[in-house]
Order: structure tokens, then C-alpha cells, then sequence
């Protein structure tokens, strides 16, 4: 299997962009082939690639590739995360699939679109520069639908209380591509971004209790 590993300006940690055809459809095989990839990762010290993207050629005309993005959770390695979708990787994803001939050779004014199997959304990956193999996108995401704001609130409330072992904190749960659980810092004792940073592994710990 040939695979890429890219890491998009601003991401937090590199994807392995994976070629679709040459891993299973269905959801348990496939978690089961990715957890043999992420225990490879790991034996040759690329653990903190944690980001991945299997991606084919689209079976329809609207759209160029089919991505779907996997992101790898902490512990175990069959722990991931097959919901959401990421910018970052979508961009790998279409770079690697450049380099790989599922599209065209990137140049300025290219266009490749994207659906993400994830939840089914479109995304329009536009190319503006190509220098020294570093490509400039411009991105436009769109939903199937247009949901109202309550729809987006994974509880249906704004705001909701979180009992965890040690305390509780009010959050706000939304999912806008991904979910995401909102706490102002201030519940958590922190009112700088200098406490902020200094919390490391504390706070994590913390927040991996309320979630």
C-alpha cells in the first residue's frame, strides 16, 4: 500500500492520506485494518500522526474524491473517531491525491471537489499558488442541508451542566463538522492564556474527565 504523509499550515499534527481501494468499505474491517496501520505508526516512532484520510476517486460526476476522515483517540490503538471531518487533512488529502493521479497535477486555478463520506458534505478545494511544492488552497464548505442552530446543539440547550469525578463544569456541545465541547476557562480555574498553557496535563486531565 502507498500512502502520504502531508501536514497543512496551522494543523496540529501530520495525516496519513491512505488510498481507499486498498482497505475495506465497511466500518469494522476497516477499523480493524486502521488499527494494524496505527500500531505500525507507533513501532516506527510515528505516533504523533494521529490525523488519518482514506481517500478514492468519487463514483459520481458532482464530485472528484470521496474522503473520509478518521482521527485517532488517545489509549488503544482501534480508538478512533469516524464522525467528523477536518480542513487540514481534506487539503492533504487532495495534495496526496495529485501526487498519486486520482486528479490532475495541481496549478494555479485548479479546482477539486470533495465529499466527505463522514456526514455527506461537499467541499470546493480551489487552488491559488504552487511554489516549491507547497500548494495555496482556497476552501468553500457546503452542508446537505441548512440546519437551524438548535440543530447544530448536540443537546438541544446552549448550555449544559457536566458532572465529572471531581467537579462539574456548564459546557456547550456543538457539532458544526465536528463535535466540539465549549468550557469557559475561568470554570477551570484559568483566566490567562499564560495559566493556560502552563496547565498541560492537568487540564487535560480534566477535560478527558468531562468528556
Amino acid at each position: 500500500m502507498l500512502a502520504h504523509v502531508l501536514q497543512a499550515e496551522g494543523s496540529p499534527c501530520p495525516t496519513l492520506v491512505l488510498p481507499a481501494e486498498a482497505l475495506p468499505s465497511d466500518e469494522p474491517r476497516l477499523v480493524h485494518a486502521l488499527a494494524a496501520i496505527r500500531r505500525w505508526m507507533r513501532a516506527i516512532g510515528a505516533g504523533h500522526v494521529l490525523k488519518f484520510a482514506v481517500v478514492g476517486r468519487s463514483s459520481t460526476a458532482e464530485h472528484d474524491l470521496e474522503y473520509r476522515f478518521v482521527q485517532c483517540l488517545p489509549g488503544d490503538e482501534s480508538r478512533f473517531e469516524l464522525r467528523g471531518s477536518c480542513g487540514h487533512s481534506v487539503l492533504a488529502a487532495v495534495a496526496a491525491s495529485a501526487e498519486r493521479g486520482l486528479i490532475p497535477r495541481l496549478r494555479p486555478g485548479s479546482r477539486v471537489r470533495v465529499v466527505v463520506r463522514n456526514n455527506g458534505n461537499s467541499i470546493r478545494c480551489r487552488v491559488d499558488e504552487v511554489v516549491d511544492g507547497t500548494v495555496v488552497f482556497t476552501v468553500r464548505f457546503a452542508r446537505r442541508d441548512r440546519p437551524d442552530l438548535v440543530d447544530l446543539l448536540l443537546l438541544g440547550e446552549p448550555r449544559t451542566e457536566i458532572r465529572y469525578a471531581g467537579g462539574r463544569v456548564l459546557a456547550s456541545l456543538v457539532s458544526m463538522g465536528n463535535p466540539y465541547l465549549f468550557v469557559d476557562a475561568r470554570e477551570l480555574g484559568v483566566d490567562s492564556s499564560a495559566a493556560l498553557f502552563a496547565g498541560r496535563e492537568r487540564l487535560f486531565d480534566v477535560l478527558s474527565r468531562c468528556a
